[in-house]
Parts: C-alpha cells; sequence; structure tokens
C-alpha cells in the first residue's frame, strides 16, 4: 500500500469552492490507492456498530443479513449490531483512519479542526455544504462560456494555442459538472469546429469528408499541423531566413 505521507503530501489542497472539484478528484483517486473508497462514501460501514456505540460484538449468526439491511436502509449503522469479531472491527477501524488522514491532511489549515470527531463520510458530507459549487449555475455558465468563445480574425499562432487551451480549461470543466456534452467526443469535435473562423474552413471541411470518422484526436493532430503551419508563414525569422536562402539561391 502507497505511503499515507507521501499520497498527502501531493494531494490537491481544498482551499475554496474552486479547487473542490480537482481536490475532491485527486482524493477519489487516493481513497482508490489505499482501499478506503468504499468507507469514505458509506457502503463499508463500521463493523459492530450499536446504538450505545459500544463497539464490536462477538461472531454470532446473521452478520450478513444485518449488513445487507442496513446497505439496504431498512436498517440504520446506530440501531442494529451487526455481529463481528474484534479482529475485523480493528481492520476496519484502520481504513477509517486513513481515509480520515486523507481528508484531513488536504484541507486548507483550520478545517481540520472543525472535522475532528468526524467519520469519513460526515467530513465529505461536511466539506461538500461548505465548498462544492451551485452544480446547475456551473453548468449554465460553461455552456454560456463555450458558446461565446470564437477563435476571431486575424489569427497568429499564439492566438490559436491559447484558444485551444481556452477550449480545453472548459471542457474540463464540463466534466467536472457532469455536463451530458462533456462524455460527447462527437459533440466536442462539432462545438469546437463551430469555434473556428471562416479561413479555417480547411479544418471545418474535415468533418465533411471524414464524418463520424473524425475524433478529437485527429483533430487535435490537424490543429497542431495548423498551428505549427501559421508560425513557419508569419514567424519573422523563418521569413528572413527563407528570403536569405532564395536570394543564394
Amino acid at each position: 500500500m502507497p505511503d499515507i505521507g507521501k499520497t498527502i503530501k501531493y494531494l490537491a489542497k481544498l482551499k475554496g469552492p474552486e479547487t473542490y472539484a480537482a481536490w475532491r478528484r485527486d482524493l477519489e483517486n487516493a481513497f482508490l490507492s489505499h482501499n478506503v473508497g468504499s468507507i469514505a462514501e458509506g457502503i463499508d460501514i463500521e463493523p459492530g456498530a450499536t446504538v450505545n456505540g459500544s463497539g464490536p460484538l462477538p461472531t454470532a449468526p446473521g452478520q450478513t443479513a444485518a449488513k445487507q439491511a442496513v446497505l439496504a436502509g431498512t436498517m440504520t449503522a446506530t440501531n442494529v449490531a451487526i455481529p463481528v469479531d474484534t479482529a475485523t472491527w480493528s481492520a476496519w477501524r484502520r481504513r477509517e483512519l486513513v481515509a480520515q488522514a486523507l481528508i484531513t491532511g488536504s484541507v486548507e489549515r483550520g478545517y481540520d479542526v472543525v472535522l475532528r470527531g468526524k467519520r469519513a463520510v460526515e467530513m465529505l458530507e461536511y466539506l461538500a455544504v461548505q465548498f462544492k459549487p451551485d452544480i446547475e449555475r456551473e453548468r449554465r455558465e460553461i455552456m454560456r462560456e463555450i458558446s461565446s468563445l470564437l477563435l476571431r480574425e486575424p489569427i497568429n499562432a499564439p492566438a490559436m494555442e491559447a484558444h485551444y487551451d481556452a477550449f480545453m480549461k472548459l471542457w474540463d470543466r464540463g466534466t467536472e459538472a457532469d455536463l451530458p456534452i462533456s462524455n460527447d467526443e462527437e459533440q466536442m469535435v462539432d462545438t469546437f469546429l463551430g469555434s473556428l473562423p471562416q479561413c479555417l474552413s480547411h479544418i471545418v471541411f474535415m468533418r465533411l469528408t471524414l464524418g463520424k470518422g473524425l475524433t478529437w484526436s485527429t483533430l487535435s493532430h490537424e490543429w497542431k499541423n495548423a498551428v505549427s503551419l501559421q508560425r513557419r508563414q508569419f514567424d519573422p525569422a523563418v521569413q528572413a531566413q527563407a528570403m536569405a536562402t532564395g536570394s543564394r539561391q
């Protein structure tokens, strides 16, 4: 299992709503690496949980049925005793503490104090209330920005590169906000092509010639070629070199 200290060191830090999505994505990967995802999500509940929190109970028949009842929502971990041996409870507790450490180690200083005494799943619920952006509002804002993102003439290589980067950042935000179009590669291609000016019609024409065969990978490759061509054509140094070569001939 990975070293938890190193994992925490490289985790994205939660500093506010603007960092919530990146932080949560990093944290989910850390949970998977340390095999504590089911605990953080509240699926793998504490074995032997009782109404008075007395801890693990001796192993007895009915453990599986009781746990299934808890997961199905017909019972809760606070009103049913799931029989379990002490070793099983201790193993679960170690994983719970790892999940807690990953969370408290990746939040802005001060929030680790507020989170004390909470289970991992409760920590995540609390932080979501505090920092998770309004998803519907975020989706509307992303769609507005995507529709208004246009590369205008006259173009040059830096402007083309900036346009591509801006588009990718918006699309990544859409993925984080679970925007429906963000998982549709064909929609991604069409949206980007729709943001290009007439002088780049040869790239747009690729949709007509390749149809659905035009993948994002193919379009990105063609775009990089177009940027390189633009740079060669209008770079003063390149032009000077070409003129010098022509004069020698």
